[in-house]
């Protein structure tokens, strides 16, 4: 269950949070398909100024230090791999921290639920939107990287 994205990058929408239409935030344009056709430039991406947003966006202030949401998060996608690989074929495999929990035990912040209705409360529905934007941008700024000889990428999603 999910949709997706394919082509030059790949991945999988954040369920609940992140619209297809997601990658126009960094200069993609809808191409025309069956599915939603996306092709961004490596200048258009850059004028979009989509991650410095993006990143501005997730960056906050706690206890005196600047924190940046997708460091935490990428922090916290280390813990739960490992706490995969230690539970593998086992009941426990899915029964990892959430990444609220996680925030409040590990870095004091937030409330620590994790239920749909808390995150609307909480307002980290909001920063799960801009983790994901984040995800698709890193992407994107990646394959860049990892192409120099590439003018543009294209990927199409589902609808």
């Amino acid at each position: 269950m999910g949709r997706y994205y394919e082509g030059d990058i790949e991945g999988k929408f954040w369920f609940g949070v992140q619209d297809s239409d997601d990658g126009e935030f960094f200069g993609a344009e809808a191409q025309e398909s069956n599915y939603i056709d996306y092709c961004v430039t490596k200048e258009d991406l850059r004028h979009s100024k989509g991650m410095a947003t993006v990143k501005k966006q997730l960056t906050f202030q706690h206890k005196g230090k600047k924190l940046k949401y997708w460091e935490l998060h990428d922090q916290w996608n280390f813990v739960i791999d490992e706490w995969m690989h230690k539970n593998k074929d086992n009941k426990e495999q899915y029964q990892y921290i959430s990444f609220e929990k996680w925030l409040l035990e590990e870095h004091g912040i937030g409330s620590g639920k994790s239920k749909m209705e808390d995150l609307i409360e909480s307002g980290m529905r909001s920063t799960y939107i801009l983790l994901a934007r984040h995800d698709l941008g890193r992407k994107m700024v990646d394959f860049f990287k990892d192409n120099p000889e590439r003018d543009e990428l294209y990927y199409n999603a589902e609808f």
